[in-house]
């Protein structure tokens, strides 16, 4: 058995395979707990960027300079599908979540040059589930100008806010989802770009965002982790269940 995932035939991990490796991955798992992000190993470049070719021929829903695939499409790919069980990310899922994970939701961007910044270009957090992560892998090539990922290490846990003078009412906005960008300019940052395929898991109740793209295309695949069968999410998730035969 071949220990690189990305020359299996797609469809192919059993659960016993994707746990496999159990002590090695809580290792990785235990940085991940701490900063909140980890880096898998990367998809052979030139099947990252076929597939990127083939979402941006997807229909999809434009928010502003981003454009966004059905899930319902996303989930014809058998290779997606390989991606997002795929063994070392479904293990970092497991050790932070405690459980074996549930996949609430799948989701790929496509993102060109545009004078309105999206939301997910703007820095935020995510409220997916009250525990999650999720992997991410570039499906197209990323520089400066395409639009790095950027994450504030640290900042999914309590301890990374103790010693702030301000209250958090002073510097988070609405739901709590969003923050006043100023604060964030103090802070640390991962900053991720790199050719297509690079990928890593990442805790999103950080504070992360896409920067908005100056030239060229971005194309992004995200998987989403969870625990939890809300009812607003039941019907994606049996979809994704079923159809996935997961």
């Amino acid at each position: 058995m071949t220990s690189d995932p990305w020359t299996r035939q797609a469809g192919t991990f059993s659960a016993a395979e994707r746990l496999a490796g159990w002590d090695r991955a809580a290792c990785a798992a235990s940085r991940f707990r701490r900063h909140g992000y980890a880096q898998l190993h990367a998809v052979p470049a030139n099947r990252a960027r076929a597939l990127g070719d083939w979402v941006r021929s997807l229909p999809n829903n434009p928010e502003g300079p981003l454009k966004h695939a059905t899930t319902e499409a996303l989930l014809e790919s058998a290779e997606l599908r390989e991606i997002a069980t795929a063994p070392d990310a479904w293990r970092e899922a497991a050790l932070w979540l405690g459980a074996e994970p549930r996949i609430i939701d799948v989701g790929a961007w496509v993102s060109e040059p545009g004078d309105q910044i999206a939301l997910a270009q703007g820095w935020h957090r995510d409220m997916d589930d009250w525990r999650a992560c999720k992997q991410f892998v570039f499906l197209s090539d990323v520089g400066d100008d395409q639009g790095p990922h950027e994450f504030v290490p640290g900042s999914h846990r309590e301890e990374f806010y103790e010693n702030m003078e301000m209250a958090p009412e002073q510097w988070l906005w609405g739901s709590g989802r969003t923050l006043d960008h100023r604060l964030v300019e103090s802070w640390p940052r991962l900053i991720v770009k790199g050719p297509a395929g690079t990928r890593w898991v990442e805790n999103t109740y950080g504070w992360h965002r896409g920067c908005p793209v100056r030239e060229g295309t971005r194309v992004i695949l995200s998987v989403c982790y969870g625990l939890v069968e809300y009812a607003h999410m039941r019907e994606k998730m049996n979809m994704i269940k079923e159809r996935w035969k997961l």
